[in-house]
């Protein structure tokens, strides 16, 4: 059942609690391990690793980022390697394990902005939901076919 599902990523030791956002603007250089999620805004594959730009929400229980809330900032995943564009393309909702390695400076559109930057050890891509589908499903029925 979707309700009842386990985190996909065993955390031992979080330390950084603060957003995307908060670490964004922080004036004092922020480090240690994060969960973290939302929806990939862009993806490009690098010689020696992927890179996740991502539109950041908070974590449901089981991980899962709730697009239904307000967004938390944005944050850039590296990921060691290749990972398959196709899969992770922007729209996807992941969730990510990694060490937090300070910030990127970069832009959105014309705006700069600083991009909080984790070192993946583990990411976790969601399942893709239809716009209909509800995270409860009942059911009772017979089917016959003719």
């Amino acid at each position: 059942m979707v309700g009842c599902a386990s985190p996909p990523i065993k955390v031992d030791n979080v330390v950084v609690e603060k957003t995307p956002h908060a670490v964004s603007v922080s004036a004092v250089e922020v480090s240690g391990n994060v969960v973290w999620g939302g929806v990939i805004v862009s993806a490009h594959n690098l010689s020696d690793r992927t890179q996740l730009e991502v539109l950041s929400y908070p974590l449901s229980k089981n991980q899962r980022p709730r697009t239904d809330r307000e967004p938390t900032g944005r944050f850039l995943i590296q990921s060691k390697g290749y990972l398959e564009l196709a899969s992770y393309k922007q729209g996807r909702v992941v969730t990510v394990l990694g060490t937090l390695q300070g910030v990127t400076q970069g832009a959105i559109g014309e705006a700069e902005y600083r991009y909080p930057t984790v070192t993946a050890s583990d990411v976790h891509l969601w399942e893709e939901r239809s716009q209909t589908q509800s995270g409860v499903i009942f059911g009772i029925g017979i089917s016959i076919g003719g």
